[in-house]
């Protein structure tokens, strides 16, 4: 699954009149319930033939039906799967890719 995109820690803290103190501590995770990325390598140089990969996460608790396309007029496409359309079950994910320079 992927990474949470931001967690939060809330620390609060208090005293009264008659100086009784307490604290308390909780954590909040924030993510998206589909999420779809593009990982692509750090670094290319012209005429590098290399690979972009596509990873789509479900976690809304049910199936979904979704589909990736890749439009980037300024790659030329060597390899890329029929992974037009695809069923995720959740929790999980998929991933596609192209290659191409």
């Amino acid at each position: 699954m992927p990474d949470t995109l931001t967690q939060w820690r809330f620390t609060a803290s208090g005293c009264t009149l008659d100086t009784l103190v307490g604290g308390g501590l909780a954590k909040a995770v924030c993510k998206l319930p589909f999420m779809a990325r593009l990982e692509v390598p750090r670094f290319v140089v012209q005429g590098d033939e290399t690979t972009l990969a596509g990873m789509l996460h479900n976690d809304t608790g049910q199936t979904l039906q979704s589909r990736a396309t890749l439009d980037a007029p300024a790659l030329e496409v060597l390899r890329a799967p029929r992974l037009e359309q695809a069923l995720i079950p959740a929790p999980s994910s998929a991933s596609t890719g192209a290659c191409g320079r």
